[in-house]
């Protein structure tokens, strides 16, 4: 892709806001960039009213502050840092109860804040205040969601999100978490909570608005003073409950219930249909054993660490290690076993599934769902690819010596955005070197990602399995009470905890003000029980003596035996999770961490996270890993294959009257303690040294994409490792794009914090690199049938089908090529503020990439979706991308891949077959039927300005960008669910075209852009620069996308350098400039500078805000 598309919005030249204007000139470069667009945001920059006095006088603090940054400009005889920082104009000031010292606020571009204070107390009360002006309903609903006290606030709306969240243990992990927390750890969740509630009552005291969002439902919620009443104070646990809610955001998940429910369907599921066996023996070994990723490479080369030779030692020689990762040992199990077909079709004998049968059935369906809805809710849904990049360059392979750490998350595209950017410096009037910037989650005191100047990290979703779930077999009490569970062959008292829920009293949604109580139960060894069997009633419902009502997880049940087989099913989970780690002090180490080696020092805090980390230091050194306390499960059995007995696999529901739930160990400050593991199999973790981790390899980068660890399933076979840390990953069309595109910069030397942008901007079609071969071919197939006269069976429907729509099939065939010729690039092709007048070629991409994205999904729902096959390892997606590449790859004689489902007469897969058609189907007939169906669908009616088809033959109008669009919708919304009234009520805070419109003017009646709510935009399904339409092939918008993108260079001369930006803005008023800037830049592949250092941070600044003590 050209740098067009990459450059990067500089505010060097912005003048500094005088305190009469109180305004900002928007990015300079933007609005050359985008002169059309400039007219529309041209933007006031939002600070607090100007005191009378706008020059404050010099503190003590000031006068002995420390020099300007010695990286940043000689120092031998000119101005300090904090005299650099004072300089800037004043344009704001409070008054904040709690500082002990003045505070500076530098405000950069965008409304990004860089907080200086003197002390580590006053930055966090400072940063908790900031924060809350900007962000507090995202701390509200962040705090309330982990605490599960969202009814609090919503009533009855949010009482089921309550019951979940509780029932998933994260409130008592909090207060767990809480208990742990040094005199240090608290004195900062003190003063952060101290800051926010200064705020709340500056609001309270009419000195502050109301957030918009809670003046708006205010009424809605009762609240007689447009939702001041429903501030409540922060307090510590609040703090780490919000912490907490980071960590189930990204580790728990409940995978194990809806597999266990998939396996129970599967034993009947091909009952009567064509090709049966063969379908039934594929359903295990082509899908819930298919393992190895379409693009071989994990992110660590195996078990262990691996040292490259060009590492730079550790600054502290205590936390340098040796390298554990033994190439020749991984070379000896590469041998690995490879099994035949016909092995696996006679293990499916002994294929897993019968415990799953012997569940009650209504109740795991139940729990399914609900496992689903919650995976949902925490952006980890089985049928979308979220997905996240990073990766780090070695200072000797980037552009003179630039060291660099790019990373881009992708999460759901809320608004307002799930990150805030900030700037936390203790250094110019402190005297320390604490000096941060970067990203943090509104509420988490602590950098998420970022820079300190010595190293810069990142992460990913790591995908690890650390929660078990088990089948119970319960008995009851005489009240029909759950009393005792088997374990061993005994019945075992269970553990009984009342939770108490507030209801909030809104007589406009017909919530009763109320409190509720629950009781929760584990079992003995702490494993939590969220289902039971039973039948299912209402909370009021009337019942027989010696019944009792349960609530599990929000659902009411009387439980009992309901499926007569004299057993009272129940399931249950352990999780690392409910074993304290310490993720604030890994947070903490991390963010002050000399080099990598003190970085990776810091994961034995993890017990759970499940989270890659990527990190760069000054040093040169780069750093991959994803470690965090995993059971060794030493105590569940394999057979001599190395599989899972039944009932004994991790990945399944466990046997729980045979099986124990596990412990992870941890030191007194929550650090992982592998010691008691020697002795005890339920006390083991897999050992840290033998964790696949990568620091400063020989290659010259770590990358990861959400792709395997460790090399772990690249042979397709999980089980022949020494240690089971979750699996299957992604197919590998991220990680292995953005490893192609560095191999390739570091051989031209063109690696530097540019370049790395226009990688996290990549938008190849990795799908159509991998399929488009076999569409070509098919159609082929088609054509030669038709020139041969068949007429009869699969040949002749082939032909008949290309005959009757040969013109536009040739035609596509011919832009697909082109496009497959010109690079595969997934253009939007729409001309808008942020492309404003795209070449030819470009739309020319544009069209093919529709054409491609309404076949594929066609191909694939006829190959695959039509079998209900219910199991897909690794996720929706991927597990079919997966399956698919096998059974297109395995055509031919021999069974070239070896799939069970391979029909010796066919020379293919069954599942080429549709089922519920009367003839048997090919692969390649598969391609053109889907074909002529998709270019029908294409030139058929529209469903509406951004849905449908196009209306006309003239394939230049199908432009993919006019059906493939990014949204940004409303948070609190998306949080508390889809509400009619709430998303009338909330309908501005969202951004829209209505808020950054498409053109100035708006495009003229007739222009196929006129009413598009949302933003056309490049990219498809596992491209680098994420813009995942899914599969439907019918509906191309998309909510998920990269929540920043962010590149930090290291300097040989020490200056750090880099980007960043969020898509949305800092605010989340709909009123203020900063709601939807950075969403226009994030449009275009565009970015803030870093400016980490005091220079840059001044030359750019609009502003200084003044933070001062009482009676200051």
């Amino acid at each position: 892709m050209g740098y067009r598309r990459m450059l990067v919005a500089s505010s060097r030249t912005y003048p500094l806001a005088s305190c009469d204007a109180r305004q900002g000139v928007f990015m300079r470069s933007t609005l050359r960039l985008w002169p059309a667009f400039a007219l529309g945001v041209a933007l006031c920059v939002t600070l607090p009213a100007c005191p009378d006095d706008a020059d404050p006088a010099e503190t003590d603090d000031a006068a002995d502050a420390a020099p300007v940054d010695t990286l940043a400009a000689d120092t031998s005889a000119g101005p300090t840092a904090a005299d650099l920082v004072m300089a800037v104009p004043q344009t704001g000031a409070f008054t904040v109860a709690g500082l002990q010292a003045p505070v500076q606020v530098v405000m950069g571009a965008a409304g990004v804040p860089f907080i200086h204070a003197a002390s580590e107390h006053d930055l966090y009360l400072a940063h908790g205040f900031v924060v809350s002006r900007d962000r507090f309903v995202m701390l509200e609903l962040l705090r309330r969601a982990s605490l599960g006290t969202l009814a609090e606030v919503f009533g009855d709306l949010a009482l089921g999100n309550d019951f979940e969240a509780r029932a998933s243990g994260s409130r008592f992990i909090a207060e767990r978490l809480y208990g742990l927390m040094s005199p240090e750890e608290m004195a900062r969740l003190e003063a952060f909570a101290a800051g926010v509630n200064a705020w709340i009552a500056a609001v309270r005291a009419g000195d502050e608005p109301v957030p918009p969002t809670l003046a708006l439902l205010g009424p809605l919620l009762g609240s007689p003073d447009d939702g001041a009443s429903l501030l409540r104070d922060f307090e510590p646990l609040d703090l780490v409950g919000a912490a907490v809610f980071a960590v189930f955001y990204a580790s728990y998940e409940t995978g194990d219930v809806g597999r266990a429910a998939a396996v129970a369907r599967l034993g009947d599921l091909f009952d009567g249909a064509p090709l049966a066996d063969y379908r039934r023996a594929g359903a295990w070994e082509d899908v819930w054993e298919a393992m190895a990723p379409l693009h071989a490479g994990g992110s660590a080369p195996g078990w262990g660490l691996e040292v490259g030779s060009g590492a730079a030692p550790a600054e502290d020689p205590a936390l340098q290690l040796e390298a554990t990762y033994d190439a020749t040992a991984a070379q000896g199990a590469g041998a690995r076993r490879a099994r035949a077909a016909s092995d696996k079709s006679a293990a499916a004998a002994s294929r897993p599934g019968s415990l799953a049968r012997r569940t009650n059935r209504a109740m795991l369906e139940r729990a399914a769902a609900r496992s689903e809805r919650l995976q949902a809710r925490l952006h980890r849904p089985t049928d979308v690819d979220y997905g996240s990049n990073e990766w780090a360059v070695m200072g000797a392979k980037g552009k003179d010596g630039v060291t660099l750490l790019a990373a881009d998350g992708h999460l759901d595209l809320d608004v307002p955005s799930f990150f805030y950017q900030i700037g936390l410096d203790t250094s110019v009037f402190g005297g320390d070197e604490f000096r941060q910037k970067g990203l943090v989650i509104p509420g988490i005191f602590q950098l998420a990602v970022g820079t300190n100047g010595k190293v810069a990290w990142t992460q990913t979703q790591e995908s690890g399995d650390i929660t078990d779930w088990y089948r119970e077999e319960l008995e009851l009490d005489a009240d029909g009470r759950p009393s005792a569970s088997r374990f061993a062959g005994q019945w075992r008292p269970l553990l009984a905890y009342d939770e108490v829920y507030e209801v909030a009293d809104i007589p406009s949604i017909g919530s009763v003000g109320r409190s509720e109580t629950w009781t929760r139960w584990t079992t003995f060894d702490g494993r939590w029980i969220t289902d039971v069997e039973g039948r299912v009633v209402e909370p009021d419902a009337e019942v027989a003596a010696g019944e009792a009502i349960i609530n599990a997880a929000g659902t009411f049940i009387v439980p009992g035996d309901q499926d007569g087989d004299g057993v009272i099913t129940a399931i249950s989970f352990d999780y690392t999770g409910l074993d304290l780690g310490n993720l604030l002090a890994a947070s903490h180490q991390w963010g002050t961490s000399a080099d990598v080696w003190e970085f990776l020092d810091a994961m034995k805090f993890i017990t759970t996270y499940s989270q890659n980390m990527a990190a760069a230091d000054r040093n040169g050194n780069v750093l991959y890993t994803g470690y965090q306390s995993v059971p060794c499960r030493g105590y569940l059995p394999r057979g001599e294959d190395g599989r899972w007995i039944d009932g004994a696999d991790p990945r399944l529901l466990l046997d729980g009257t045979t099986y124990p739930g596990f412990t992870v160990p941890v030191t007194d400050r929550g650090r992982v303690d592998e010691g008691p593991g020697q002795t005890d199999p339920a006390k083991c973790v897999v050992p840290f040294d033998a964790y696949p981790q990568s620091l400063s390899p020989d290659r010259g980068y770590v990358v990861n994409a959400n792709n395997d660890p460790g090399s772990i399933t690249v042979d397709g076979d999980l089980y022949d490792e020494p240690w089971y840390i979750g699996g299957p990953w992604t197919v590998g069309h991220r990680a292995s794009t953005i490893a192609r595109e560095l191999d390739a910069a570091i051989a031209e030397g063109s690696a530097d914090v540019a370049k790395m942008a226009e990688i996290q901007g990549n938008v190849r079609s990795r799908t159509a690199e991998d399929f488009l071969p076999w569409l070509l071919s098919g159609v082929a197939v088609a054509k030669g049938h038709l020139a041969n006269g068949a007429t009869e069976g699969p040949e002749g429907r082939m032909a008949a089908a290309y005959a009757d729509a040969a013109a536009a099939v040739d035609e596509a065939v011919t832009r697909l090529s082109a496009w497959r010729d010109r690079g595969l690039q997934a253009r939007s092709g729409v001309a808008t503020f942020y492309n404003q007048s795209p070449p030819e070629d470009e739309r020319r991409d544009a069209v093919a990439t529709m054409i491609w994205n309404a076949w594929f999904p066609r191909y694939v729902a006829l190959a695959l979706d039509d079998e209900g096959l219910p199991v897909w390892q690794g996720g929706g997606r991927h597990g079919r991308l997966r399956l698919l590449h096998q059974m297109l790859a395995g055509r031919g004689p021999d069974n070239p891949t070896g799939l069970a489902s391979w029909v010796p007469e066919r020379e293919e897969s069954a599942f080429f077959d549709v089922r519920g058609t009367e003839p048997l189907e090919t692969s390649d007939e598969l391609a053109i039927t889907t074909l002529v169906d998709a270019l029908a669908w294409l030139a058929g009616p529209s469903e509406g300005p951004a849905s449908g088809g196009f209306e006309t033959d003239d394939m230049d109008a199908w432009l993919w960008g006019l059906r493939h669009q990014v949204r940004f919708e409303s948070l609190i919304v998306n949080q508390i669910g889809d509400d009619d009234l709430f998303e009338l009520i909330l309908g501005d805070f969202r951004i829209t075209t209505s808020v950054l419109p498409l053109s100035d003017p708006k495009p003229p009646p007739g222009d196929p852009r006129r009413g598009l709510t949302w933003f056309p935009r490049d990219g498809d399904n596992n491209s680098v620069d994420a813009a995942n339409p899914g599969m439907s092939g019918t509906r191309f918008s998309y909510g998920a996308g990269p929540v920043m993108r962010m590149v930090v260079g290291f300097e040989p001369g020490g200056r750090v350098t880099g980007l960043n930006v969020i898509p949305g803005g800092q605010s989340g008023d709909p009123a203020s400039p900063h709601f939807a800037d950075q969403a226009a830049l994030w449009l275009g592949n565009q970015a803030l500078p870093l400016d980490y250092h005091v220079d840059e941070m001044v030359e750019a600044a609009v502003g200084r805000v003044a933070l001062s003590p009482p009676n200051d």
